[in-house]
């Protein structure tokens, strides 16, 4: 199919999405690095064994995820950014690239000398957690990176054991001091170049999966850029790990994780129960983690200097020192407010004025609040009705394709398709393919029934003879076609029969996303409630497993089966998936979508039906601006979402209501 099909196309090729040889090996990249084994994955790139042909060396060439480099307005510029800051980052508390380069095939490589090394995700790996004595070293040293990297001006938005390194050998116990950060600044700098500047976007493959977003802060896990207290609250991610074996915060996946940074506590470290080490260091220690994880920036630490300071503290201090000194100790800034002095009045001053004027504030409050409201409720008439039901449905398409180009392709194809017949018979290869190339034609252009006419004959076809397209993607087209005729009980068959076929046929699981979302929208327009939610959670299992390629079918799928649980009344997994959806999107470019949109305004009557009025309030906020341009500020959608907020406002902020009211009425 074309890549400028139209929606609700069917998709014929998806066979070229899992491609399991890495294609680099054996190549030279730029006619000088010979690539010779790949070596690593990473969440920002994969790290390759290569030889420099000109120099006779061996390096480590780490190459830029394509979906991270595709982002980037201009690579020249980040190459030139990105230069001056491994300059300026050549202490000896930093791991250092050789060089930088952009390949004549457009792609962006990192050079570092192939030097021994071992990080501290692998040291955990193996023994679990470090004594206190030791992660104190850890955290000392490593805070002197932090401190000097900040004061260059730069942040290493990706803290996480692997970027811990130590060079040459694995330290000893008692020899943990010395390590240094690998990457610090890149991750930043890319995400100043990209397009979307969210530096989430390296939430990706692997271990890697779990690996950035355990570390995260909660202003990156919603896609914001964040700051040095964001730094300081992955290196506390790091250290809760390193003194307890676990990160503070671990779900079954990336989005469940980032979730977790933004609603969970962590749970209590109790490092006297797992470390031997004097109770009082143990106490302190905790303390200065807990501020550091403090979900609010301005709760925690404003400076890594702050908590370098605090770390040198915990270890030296008397208790009374501690107690008048400790920056973890003092409450933040912004709860430090002047005392406000109550004037002395008199009861008899307010208490006659208040008691002759409440009737009159009553009820012109009343005439006004009436005014106010039908007025609003008239003004809402400019919007068209709107079926919360059918928020995730497929609508129809009408055909829009231009009769003339449309007739002039129909006729080409028709004559291609009897030359075949009169040369080959209808029993040939041939003729399939033919016959697929006019199915292919009609089903792009909208127009069904000839789409399937052209399918059932291709179906007999292809019994006897070999086609272009194996029988379940056959199948799965010609659902399409009926479900998009309302056909409904032939689509839930052919559906069916593609899966099957599948199966069989052990195709990759990206295929079966069309026939899926067939289903599911089949059994949501008849309110098969449980039949729905079976479909869309096997829908949910195939979109997790491609979310990093899809991550627009993720949000989709994922939407989807969060609103059949809000229709069937099951909120809590409504409100976990829905969640799901969103922090995803967030976090993968948070472009501006009706996608977006419906799913915040699914997740306002989710959380509304469970009393949770202030969040679905600022949920449908967000839905509103959304709205404006998709597909119009008139929109039936735009309109369900207003009635829905101000529902709300009326609850809590009745002023905001009014002033709501107010606005749509001018």
């Amino acid at each position: 199919m074309s890549d400028n099909q139209p929606p609700n196309t069917p998709d014929a090729s998806a066979f070229s999405l899992f491609q399991e040889v890495d294609p680099l090996i054996g190549t030279t990249i730029d006619e000088r690095f010979r690539i010779l084994e790949c070596i690593g994955r990473g969440s920002l790139s994969v790290a390759y064994k290569a030889r420099d042909t000109k120099a006779g060396e061996l390096r480590v060439l780490k190459k830029v995820h394509k979906h991270i480099s595709d982002n980037i307005r201009s690579l020249k510029a980040l190459e030139v950014d990105l230069k001056k800051m491994l300059q300026s980052c050549q202490s000896k508390h930093f791991t250092s690239y050789v060089d930088v380069f952009v390949s004549a095939a457009n792609d962006l490589y990192l050079i570092s000398p192939s030097t021994p090394q071992v990080n501290l995700e692998s040291i955990l790996s193996k023994i679990g957690r470090l004594p206190l004595p030791d992660a104190l070293a850890l955290a000392t040293s490593s805070l002197e990176a932090l401190v000097e990297g900040h004061k260059l001006g730069y942040l290493h938005k990706s803290l996480k054991p692997s970027n811990f390194v130590y060079l040459e050998s694995e330290p000893t116990p008692g020899d943990f001091g010395g390590v240094k950060l690998a990457d610090f600044g890149v991750a930043q700098l890319i995400g100043n170049h990209s397009v979307s500047k969210s530096q989430v976007q390296f939430m990706t493959h692997g271990r890697e999966t779990m690996g950035s977003p355990m570390y995260f802060s909660p202003e990156m896990c919603q896609g914001a850029n964040g700051d040095a207290r964001s730094d300081i609250y992955s290196f506390a991610c790091v250290m809760y790990e390193v003194l307890t074996g676990k990160p503070p915060f671990v779900g079954k996946n990336a989005i469940e994780t980032a979730y977790k940074h933004l609603k969970d506590d962590p749970a209590s470290m109790n490092l006297i129960e797992w470390q031997e080490a004097d109770e009082e260091l143990c106490k302190r220690v905790e303390t200065i983690i807990d501020k550091c994880l403090k979900k609010e920036q301005e709760n925690r630490y404003q400076k890594a200097s702050d908590l370098q300071a605090d770390f040198a503290l915990a270890q030296s201090a008397t208790e009374e020192d501690w107690q008048n000194n400790a920056i973890a100790l003092q409450a933040p800034q912004k709860l430090i407010a002047g005392k406000y002095v109550i004037p002395k009045i008199s009861r008899n001053t307010i208490v006659l004025p208040l008691v002759a004027g409440v009737g009159l504030i009553v009820g012109i409050s009343a005439l006004w609040l009436f005014f106010v409201t039908n007025s609003f409720n008239s003004s809402m008439n400019k919007y068209p009705a709107f079926n919360d039901n059918e928020m995730w449905l497929v609508a129809k398409k009408t055909n829009t394709t231009n009769k003339d180009s449309f007739n002039a392709r129909r006729d080409t194809a028709l004559d291609a398709l009897q030359l075949v017949r009169s040369e080959h018979g209808i029993n040939s290869e041939d003729y399939a393919g033919a016959l697929a190339a006019l199915v292919e034609l009609y089903a792009n252009s909208g127009y069904w029934k000839e789409a399937q006419k052209r399918l059932a004959e291709m179906l007999d076809v292809t019994e006897r003879v070999k086609g272009p397209w194996p029988k379940s993607q056959q199948y799965r087209i010609l659902a399409y076609c009926q479900f998009m005729q309302n056909q409904y009980e032939e689509a839930e068959k052919s559906a069916n029969e593609s899966l099957k076929r599948m199966a069989e046929e052990k195709a990759p699981s990206a295929m079966t996303i069309q026939p899926l979302n067939i289903l599911g929208n089949i059994y949501s327009s008849g309110n098969e409630y449980d039949k729905a939610v079976g479909a869309y959670e096997k829908l949910y299992q195939v979109v997790s497993t491609i979310k990093e390629e899809k991550p627009s079918n993720f949000c989709d799928s994922t939407s989807r089966l969060a609103d059949i649980y809000r229709r069937r009344g099951d909120m809590a997994p409504a409100e976990k998936f829905y969640n799901e959806s969103l922090v995803w999107w967030e976090t993968h470019g948070k472009i501006p979508s009706l996608y977006a949109t419906k799913s915040h305004y699914g997740l306002a009557l989710v959380l509304a039906k469970q009393g949770k009025i202030s969040q679905a309030e600022e949920a449908l906020s967000k839905a509103i601006k959304l709205a404006q341009n998709f597909p119009g500020k008139k929109s039936a959608l735009m309109g369900a979402i207003k009635r829905k907020y101000v529902e709300l406002l009326w609850k809590d902020k009745p002023l905001e209501a009014i002033k709501v009211c107010m606005s749509e009425k001018g």
